[in-house]
Parts: structure tokens; sequence; C-alpha cells
């Protein structure tokens, strides 16, 4: 068993990354995969290229490397970047796991684990689940789903075709990082599985109009954005949701990496 004097941080989230960013070590981050900023980057959800004042170093930083860089827009191009800069607070994440239980302990709470060196157990002050599917309680998630969006990015030879093909209540098109990219998104009933997802989106992609023939599907997205009820929930006295994904963009996630936010 470790002991732990601080908050566990269940999600690998830009949000939970900003927190170590901006220097806070009393947050130690588990998640059961391998990489960090999944509800954005993996989402394709876009960064605004508008020029925004921030209030965290973190935030300046990597805006200001990004507009450098012209990638300013490029969701992608900033995962690398705060991949970089987490290099040397590796020891505040534990990744590649699985949450097994969130159970009171004492004054605080535990958290048990298991991973490929077995099962063990971390108490802490508090327990903060930050994915926007909740995973420490699917219950909770179930009920306060509202609506998948999932996304692809299309190399458009006709982008004025493809913005045309726009239907606000179901199908969003938007301008992606190139000039000849656009990002398609499609809205979901809440129950849809991620491979129905996917056949949904790709039949209906198969059914464009015949002025977007030429267009090229590049990629879907690894994950679905999730449209939530509630971004905040208290379970119990020092166990809580927080939706890190319910900003408006990863920059605003990193900028607002405060555990206040979900209090």
């Amino acid at each position: 068993m470790m002991r732990f004097d601080g908050d566990v941080i269940v999600g690998a989230s830009v949000w939970s990354a900003g927190l170590i960013l901006n220097g806070n070590r009393q947050v130690l981050v588990v998640d059961r995969g391998a990489s960090v900023g999944s509800e954005y980057f993996d989402c394709f959800r876009p960064l605004r290229a508008e020029k925004r004042e921030f209030r965290t170093e973190a935030a300046r930083e990597l805006a200001a490397e990004l507009s450098e860089l012209g990638k300013a827009e490029d969701f992608y191009g900033a995962a690398p970047l705060l991949y970089r800069e987490l290099k040397e607070h590796a020891g505040q994440f534990r990744l590649w796991l699985e949450i097994t239980a969130v159970r009171p302990a004492g004054s605080g709470w535990a958290v048990d684990l298991a991973d490929a060196a077995g099962v063990s157990t971390i108490e802490c002050r508090r327990v903060i689940d930050c994915t926007p599917e909740c995973v420490t309680n699917p219950e909770f998630h179930r009920n306060n789903l509202t609506e998948l969006r999932l996304s692809a990015a299309i190399h458009a030879d006709a982008p004025e075709a493809l913005r045309e093909w726009n239907r606000p209540d179901f199908l969003t098109v938007r301008p992606g990082r190139r000039a000849d990219e656009l990002l398609l998104t499609l809205a979901l009933p809440a129950v849809t599985p991620l491979p129905e997802a996917r056949r949904r989106l790709l039949e209906l992609w198969l059914a464009r109009p015949a002025g977007c023939a030429g267009c090229r599907m590049l990629a879907i997205a690894k994950q679905p954005e999730y449209r939530v009820r509630e971004n905040r929930r208290e379970f119990a006295p020092g166990y809580r949701y927080f939706n890190s994904g319910s900003f408006a963009d990863a920059l605003e996630a990193i900028d607002h990496s405060e555990v206040t936010e979900c209090f």
C-alpha cells in the first residue's frame, strides 16, 4: 500500500497535466491509457487561433510556441509540445493500469489499481475523477451523458461543397489545420457504442453529396467527445467528478488547471 498526502486525479487529461505544469506537487495522476490529453487531442477538438490573455505561464508558453511554429490551430501539434514539458514530471503519473475501486479509507480515500506488476492501493486525501466519461462511476456516467460527437479529418479538394453539407442539428463541418483540411463531426445518441458510431459516420460519408466525391477521409478520431449534463458532482466528501473536457480548448484547460476549479 502506498500513502500519498495529496489528491489522486483519475484521468491523464490536459487539465490534470496543467495542474502539474503549474506547480502542484500534491497530485498523482492515474489513468488506464498510455497518453495524456485524449479528451482534446484524440477527439480532434480544435484550438482557438485568436490571441488571448492567459493567466498561467504554462498556457502562455505553449500558445507562444505553437504560434511561432505556425501551428496555432493544430490540435495534434500541441500534444508533443505538452508531452515534452511533462517528461521531468513523470513521477506524478501512473499510466496503463485499471482502476478497480475507489473506497473510503480512514479520513481519506483508497484507490485500488491493477497493472502488469500486480495489484496495489493508494491511500490519499481526496479523489477527483476528471475523465469526461467518469470511469470510476459508470452508473453516473450513463445518466449524465447526453450525446456523443465523433469526428473525422477530411482532405477537401472542394471545401465549399463540403461546408455546404453542414447540418447544425447533427452534422457540423469546420476548418481543420490546413486550408485543404476540414473536420466533420457527427452527433449521436448517448447510448451509441463506439463501433456503431464509427459505422454510422462511414455510412454517412459514403452517402456524401456528389460535389464532395473527390474529398477523402484521412482519419477518424480515436475517441468521441462526450457531452454531459453535469460537469461537476460530489459523490461523497473528498470524492468527486469534474469534466476536464468542459473547457473551450486544450489551452483553456491548462490555463484553468486548479483543484479549486472542481470544488
